[in-house]
């Protein structure tokens, strides 16, 4: 009986040991990384041609512009897209609205076209059917009667009369211009290229003081790295995005711009500011960079997209849309962080 106890308790100590032991050799818990929840979420535009414009007049109504004169708005703050016919045939670059009835947009190619709303943007008509200009870019208005527009091969326009007539003059240094931003109606900024052929151009930075008249090349201090987007949040501090993850910054008016680090290579083509600290920059393959601090440092975010995002706008403090290749338009309200 004893011998029986004994040869138990035997067999319950190596099945303890042994059972001990598999637990303690365990391999350790593995978790599959995850990618963070995205701050944006992608409505349906209804179109498959890449947009490279976006313009929301309030909450609720908004364009986007692209490839082919495309040209969409919504009336449900972008849930759902409807296409709008223009003359337009070129790509849309950029759309305006000074005021809620009146709007422009700007297109590009050999031969720019400049268009005009005074109804909402229900019925578009050419502002300049007997004139050439070349391939325009981006457009800006200060004021509702104040309105500048460039493009390539020097091209800069003015309008002081709310697109009724405009006056066209020579841009500066910048063979290409791709964006325009005036702080006011006097002072403004152009970013762009050398010249038209933007492979391994020199980005160029030109200022104006005298709204347009004559321009000033300043020293962005990246050779060879090509300049997309400009935004000031006020007469010194602005940002400036470009090819392989150029960010770079000033807070002198422009005097001096410093490069700050971005996190990423792959080309950002726009940047805009909600507040003078909160901003977001976006680029190729899906590339959304956010800002709390004024573009000193950005954080890379999940867009919820691989296409490539060529604009971006703020509508309100949280609320902003980026739109980009094959008809892409991505949504946020939290401030795209």
């Amino acid at each position: 009986m004893k011998t029986q106890f004994l040869l138990t308790i035997s067999i319950f100590s190596i099945v303890a040991i042994s059972s001990c032991k598999k637990k303690d050799d365990a391999a350790p818990a593995t978790t599959t990384p995850t990618t963070p929840a995205s701050p944006w979420a992608v409505k349906t535009s209804g179109t498959t041609k890449s947009l490279y414009a976006v313009c929301f007049i309030n909450e609720t109504n908004g364009f986007a512009g692209g490839y082919d004169g495309t040209l969409l708005k919504t009336t449900d703050g972008g849930s759902t897209w409807a296409a709008i016919t223009t003359t337009a045939s070129n790509t849309i670059n950029d759309i305006v609205f000074p005021t809620p009835s009146l709007g422009f947009l700007v297109e590009g190619g050999l031969v720019g076209g400049f268009y005009k709303t005074t109804d909402g943007g229900a019925n578009w008509a050419d502002a300049m059917p007997n004139s050439s200009v070349n391939g325009l870019s981006a457009i800006c208005f200060p004021t509702a009667t104040k309105g500048y527009f460039c493009g390539s091969n020097l091209e800069f326009d003015a309008t002081t009369d709310g697109g009724a007539t405009s006056t066209r003059d020579i841009l500066g240094n910048i063979g290409n211009a791709r964006d325009i931003f005036f702080v006011n109606d006097s002072v403004g900024y152009a970013v762009g290229y050398d010249s038209y052929n933007t492979t391994d151009d020199k980005g160029r930075i030109d200022k104006t003081t005298n709204g347009g008249k004559t321009w000033t090349d300043q020293t962005s201090g990246v050779a060879s790295t090509g300049l997309n987007s400009v935004y000031f949040s006020d007469l010194n501090n602005g940002i400036i995005v470009g090819e392989g993850g150029k960010i770079l910054k000033t807070t002198n008016g422009g005097t001096t711009w410093t490069a700050q680090t971005s996190g990423v290579t792959k080309t950002l083509y726009a940047v805009a500011f909600s507040s003078a600290t909160a901003g977001i920059a976006v680029g190729d393959a899906g590339t959304v960079l956010s800002t709390t601090d004024g573009g000193t440092t950005w954080t890379t975010v999940n867009s919820s997209t691989s296409e490539s995002l060529y604009k971006i706008q703020f509508v309100t403090a949280t609320t902003a849309f980026a739109v980009g290749s094959n008809g892409v338009i991505i949504k946020t309200t939290s401030g795209g962080k």
